[in-house]
């Protein structure tokens, strides 16, 4: 598998610029989910294959899925984990310099019982805890994302 993430890696100069044509010519709508993991203070964030700074979990949302749906999915498929009980935060709409499409993400967050997770998907290179004092670079929608939650959760 580590083979096949290094290929992808290889091949982002290629693919991406191509994914970034599509966006503008077909501007499609999309529904993603993202969700904030914690651990007593700490927060998970993960690396995808196809991207350079780190993000939160979640994806797109299947044709007939809710926004709930989708991200017990993602979690389950990049991490493996059975989410229990999750909460729903908020949604965005990234800016269209930064998604190339208009790209309504709904936002969760959920407490995990434990540090264990691990990396159970091609999509996923790395995942990491951090501290609120050493949160890493990040996308623009996580950075979003990350200032909503920290509005709302931290005081």
């Amino acid at each position: 598998m580590r083979i096949l993430k290094r290929i992808i890696r290889f091949f982002r100069p290629v693919y991406w610029p191509l994914v970034k044509v599509y966006f503008v010519f077909i501007s499609p709508e999309t529904q993603g989910v993202r969700i904030v993991l914690t651990y007593q203070g700490e927060i998970l964030f993960v690396k995808n294959s196809y991207g350079l700074k780190y993000n939160f979990p979640g994806g797109g949302i299947g044709r007939y899925e809710n926004p709930e749906q989708g991200i017990r999915r993602e979690v389950k498929e990049e991490l493996g984990i059975d989410l229990g009980n999750i909460l729903y935060v908020d949604s965005i709409v990234p800016a269209l310099e930064y998604e190339y499409r208009k790209n309504t993400i709904s936002i969760f967050t959920a407490e995990l019982p434990d540090k264990n997770v691990y990396i159970n998907s091609l999509e996923v290179e790395d995942v990491q805890w951090f501290t609120l004092s050493s949160i890493p670079s990040m996308g623009h929608a996580a950075y979003q994302i990350f200032q909503i939650y920290k509005t709302k959760f931290i005081r």
